[in-house]
């Protein structure tokens, strides 16, 4: 999900009276006045669409649906990766090094380019429905030294996005200002638009 200024990612476990999100992380730079968005756990109800949850000391947070027309499209705006996601853990969760950004822009013809943190690189993209399907990852040849790390993460994100390749066609989500592309593996790729 998505606050006023952070995005938050978890799993969570629910009965027919109770939930618990076991594990959850924010991403990006800490809000000013920053409040828990979650409760650890607590009672939750579906009311008119809404959800509410209560939570073990009897505060109230309500949640209303997003609706399609707050999805923005995949092609347009250009999105930046908040986070390599492995697993269903907090541990799992990475975001990108300081001081390197991640981007990704795609276009209505099918074209996809971005920066991978160093260098630039270019890709072909089909959708069927919601599935994309990413192919020919080229990446331009500059080395770059600092921080320490960005090499081997540009070529982890460009291995992951080979991963939602042609054989295996990956749904995508776009929700709110959020674009979510689940990878093989248990691997994820979490964007948001800044």
């Amino acid at each position: 999900g998505q606050s006023e200024c952070r995005a938050y990612i978890g799993t969570y476990t629910a009965t027919a009276d109770d939930i618990a999100f076991p594990s959850s992380s924010m991403l990006g730079q800490p809000c000013d006045d920053e409040q828990l968005l979650l409760p650890e756990s607590g009672d939750y109800q579906f009311l008119d669409g809404r959800l509410t949850l209560t939570g073990p000391r009897g505060d109230t947070y309500a949640y209303d649906p997003l609706t399609s027309d707050t999805a923005l499209p995949l092609a347009g705006p250009e999105w930046q990766l908040l986070a390599f996601v492995e697993g269903d853990t907090p541990a799992g969760v990475r975001e990108p090094l300081p001081g390197t950004t991640i981007t990704a822009s795609f276009d209505t013809g099918g074209s996809l380019r971005g920066n991978a943190g160093c260098n630039t690189y270019f890709a072909t993209y089909t959708l069927e429905g919601n599935t994309i399907a990413i192919d020919q990852v080229e990446l331009t040849e500059e080395f770059c030294g600092e921080p320490q790390g960005i090499m081997d993460q540009e070529t982890q994100y460009a291995r992951w996005l080979e991963d939602a390749g042609a054989e295996s066609p990956r749904p995508f989500h776009t929700i709110g200002g959020l674009l979510y592309l689940p990878l093989p593996g248990n691997r994820a790729l979490l964007y948001h638009t800044p």
